[in-house]
């Protein structure tokens, strides 16, 4: 799959090791429209948000979900998220799925992933949409 991806990250040292490991990768700041309309992700099958919003600064997933929306027209969406009232606010903005890294592995994640891209993820979606529901955390 890592010929498929492109990573856009604004952090010089990372952008460099991924140059180095031959992983495509656009320097820039995915708060802004214009470095996501320059990584061309309108053509993209599967947006990803692998930072949680306490690393983001002036943006928060929540916002990127909907920039990623207006220039797509059909992605599916993931993004780590911490807490389970978080998680239900990306979904009732329309994310397809969103990743959880406290209740699932990095090797769950990239199996979700897979079958969300070959079967879509609405099965998915509605099988952690009710086991979120399910959940009583003393902090939302």
């Amino acid at each position: 799959m890592l010929d498929r991806l492109l990573v856009i990250d604004f952090n010089p040292e990372v952008h460099d090791e991924l140059k180095r490991r031959g992983i495509a990768c656009i320097y820039g700041d995915v708060s802004h429209m214009e470095t996501l309309r320059h990584a061309d992700i309108h053509d993209a099958a599967l947006v990803v948000s692998t930072i949680t919003d306490t690393v983001l600064k002036g943006t928060h997933n929540l916002e990127l979900l909907r920039k990623s929306r207006r220039l797509c027209s059909a992605p599916a969406w993931s993004s780590p998220r911490a807490r389970t009232a978080s998680a239900l606010e990306l979904y009732e903005a329309g994310a397809d799925y969103v990743l959880m890294p406290g209740l699932q592995s990095a090797a769950q994640m990239a199996s979700i992933l897979t079958q969300g891209l070959e079967r879509g993820f609405e099965s998915l979606r509605t099988e952690q949409l009710d086991q979120l529901r399910r959940r009583n955390e003393v902090l939302q």
